[in-house]
C-alpha cells in the first residue's frame, strides 16, 4: 500500500519591532519585565532596560508613564512594550517610543 505524502501548510510567524524582526517559528520571544523605579528617575529605568538587553531579553515590558518610556526606548538595547490601562493611553505611549503597546481586554 502506498502512503500519501502529508502536506502541511507553511506558516510565516514573524514579529517586527523597530528595526528587528523575530522569527517565532525558530524560537520564543524573551521578554523582561522592567519594574517601576523606586525614585521615579529616568536613569533607573534606563539601567533596567540595559540590564534586560545584556541578559538576553528581546523585549522589555514596562508599565510606565510616557515621560519614562521615552528615555527607556532611547537606550535602544531592546524594544519597549508599554502596558497601559486604557485605549486612550496608547497614543501617548507610542509617541514616547514604545514599539508595542499592550492594552487590557475590555
Amino acid at each position: 500500500m502506498a502512503s500519501a505524502a502529508l502536506s502541511l501548510p507553511g506558516v510565516d510567524i514573524t514579529l517586527t519591532l523597530g528595526d528587528t524582526t523575530f522569527d517565532l517559528r525558530r524560537r520564543a520571544l524573551v521578554a523582561a519585565t522592567v519594574g517601576a523605579p523606586r525614585w521615579g528617575r529616568e536613569g533607573e529605568v534606563m539601567a533596567h532596560v540595559r540590564a534586560a538587553g545584556q541578559a538576553g531579553a528581546d523585549l522589555a515590558v514596562a508599565r510606565l508613564p510616557p515621560r519614562l518610556i521615552g528615555p527607556a526606548a532611547a537606550v535602544g538595547d531592546v524594544p519597549i512594550a508599554a502596558r497601559v490601562s486604557s485605549p486612550e493611553a496608547v497614543g501617548p505611549a507610542r509617541s514616547a517610543g514604545a514599539a508595542l503597546v499592550l492594552v487590557p481586554a475590555e
